[in-house]
């Protein structure tokens, strides 16, 4: 059964063209090497040549556990479940998007009206909001659904605004970030979740940024999301992206950094919590610099 990616499933965020890997559900297979940090970090020009290290989907960093899609050479490697499906990029991401093409802002200039609701956790029924506040740095709204739920949404001017949003499971250095990086206005987005009796069910934050090239752009999500599990590993097959490796920052988070083309990704998940990239015409440098001063925190 397919499964979307993340990014995408959690927030209605931009109205972007097919870009995104499909993910699927399928079994975790532990393993145990390591990947290499930032000043040694392995570089190769096809997967096949990584084999051994790509087809470890499971790092534990201490107390963490981090999970990431496994390649296969031949579908006699793929566990046989009527579950498992294979992912791969779409066509279309092998041609970029340029930045001036992208609409990153819509959630914020449709803030006062009922027009983008959707997005969480959940497959729930979000049926009116309350703005709460429209005027200064960060702006917020509770969105309420049909089953009592009630979604805190923020939008921020500035990124650094975000360090005011009372996330628990998800974070970053806000501050830092929106210094060193060219964020875009009105692109930071995010929400927390309390359902019926009043528990946290799910929080996201996503942004967009210019990269330092003409037409390059990354845009990033964090999510938490109690219900879903991210230990079902997706499979790929070796040599269908141009690139294909594991980094790890040095506060220990693992990435699964994948290029296609003009397109590149890098996802990081928990049991619980995902965090994803994706850009146009943005080096694996940069995409290795910006994680490096992510100062992430994920926990489920």
């Amino acid at each position: 059964m397919v499964r979307e990616n993340k990014l995408k499933e959690s927030f209605e965020l931009i109205h972007l063209s097919e870009e995104a890997k499909t993910r699927i559900t399928a079994n975790c297979v532990n393993g145990s090497q390591a990947p290499r940090t930032r000043r040694t970090s392995l570089r190769l020009a096809a997967i096949a040549a990584a084999a051994a290290m790509l087809s470890i989907s499971v790092f534990a960093v201490g107390s963490r556990i981090f999970y990431h899609d496994k390649s296969y050479q031949d579908t006699s490697q793929i566990p046989d479940d009527p579950g498992v499906c294979l992912s791969a990029p779409n066509a279309s991401a092998r041609v970029g998007t340029p930045l001036e093409e992208q609409d990153f802002t819509f959630k914020a200039r449709t803030w006062n009206t009922d027009k983008y609701l959707g997005g969480g956790t959940g497959h729930r029924n979000w049926q009116s909001m309350k703005v709460l506040t429209a005027q200064g740095p960060l702006w917020s709204r509770n969105v309420f659904a049909e089953d009592g739920a009630v979604k805190t949404e923020y939008n921020a001017k500035d990124l650094a605004s975000f360090q005011d949003v009372p996330f628990q499971h998800i974070s970053a250095d806000f501050a830092g970030l929106a210094q060193r990086y060219n964020f875009i206005p009105d692109s930071s987005y995010g929400w927390t979740i309390q359902d019926h009796r009043g528990q946290n069910d799910g929080e996201c934050f996503l942004s967009a940024c210019a990269g330092t090239q003409p037409d390059s752009w990354f845009k990033l999500s964090a999510v938490y999301d109690p219900s879903f599990d991210y230990s079902n590993t997706s499979y790929f097959q070796e040599g269908v992206y141009d690139q294909s490796y594991f980094y790890s920052t040095s506060d220990g988070y693992v990435f699964l950094i994948q290029t296609f083309g003009d397109s590149i990704w890098a996802d990081c998940s928990t049991k619980h919590t995902n965090f994803s990239l994706y850009g146009n015409f943005v080096s694996t440098d940069e995409v290795e610099d910006f994680l490096d001063h992510l100062n992430l925190k994920l926990e489920d």
